[in-house]
């Protein structure tokens, strides 16, 4: 079920620091926890809404609950939930105590498929292959010092030696490493040639963006000093 559209509400100055306090009070007792953790950053993150911070507490309250096994933990919310926060609160699993401010999570909505998420669990087995050469002079010192598996060396490869107007689709889980293969890319490429790099977020596009400008930098290649961002059709120059 897809998550309802919503309208996002804000905290007040004396909401906003009760919700503070409680995620205060909890990472002293949870500090180890990446879940905690994240909520700490979400309330640090500008521009926050009430949404943001609900869905990061759902979050929170299924990882304890299947990592330390506090079945019935609750979060202190500043006020009863009003308007769409109810519907978010719904489709997210979340319920508030009847006569109190108190979050818990509605149990007949979690899903057991969901639970390696909150567990952290590992899924995914990955054998690290050496770095070519080429890539390994080029980026020494970056931080790169192997293909995260042969995926991924291979889409690099197919990338550098591909023939002159030839399609590759490159298909490899999240994580592993396509961002290389763009770097490798622009790295290795021809004189007045280009690479370009669609994403599906304009945040997204920032973060790669100057990710590259650091790996290009770092080889030695000049760099343009702006970037223009396309979002809704509206272009924005940074």
């Amino acid at each position: 079920m897809r998550m309802p559209e919503v309208n996002p509400l804000k905290f007040n100055e004396h909401e906003y620091q009760i919700v503070n306090d409680e995620v205060t009070k909890l990472y002293s007792t949870f500090r180890d926890n990446f879940f905690i953790c994240r909520l700490q950053l979400v309330l640090k993150s500008f521009n926050i809404s009430s949404v943001d911070v609900l869905l990061a507490i759902k979050d929170f309250l299924v990882s304890i609950q299947h990592t330390v096994n506090q079945n019935y933990i609750s979060f202190n919310f500043p006020r009863e939930l009003r308007g769409q926060e109810l519907e978010v609160a719904k489709w997210a699993g979340l319920a508030q105590r009847q006569g109190t401010n108190l979050l818990q999570l509605d149990q007949s909505r979690l899903h057991e498929h969901d639970l390696d998420v909150y567990t952290l669990k590992n899924k995914r087995k990955t054998v690290p292959v050496k770095l070519d050469k080429c890539l390994k002079n080029k980026l020494d010192g970056f931080g790169y010092k192997n293909y995260q598996t042969a995926g991924q060396r291979l889409a690099v490869r197919a990338c550098l030696t591909a023939k002159k107007g030839s399609t590759i689709f490159v298909n490899l889980p999240t994580g592993c490493g396509k961002t290389l293969v763009s770097h490798a890319s622009i790295i290795f490429q021809r004189e007045f040639a280009n690479t370009i790099v669609i994403l599906p977020t304009v945040g997204l596009a920032i973060e790669q963006a100057a990710r590259a400008r650091e790996v290009i930098e770092h080889c030695g290649i000049p760099v343009v000093s702006n970037y223009c961002w396309h979002a809704s059709g509206l272009p924005r120059l940074c």
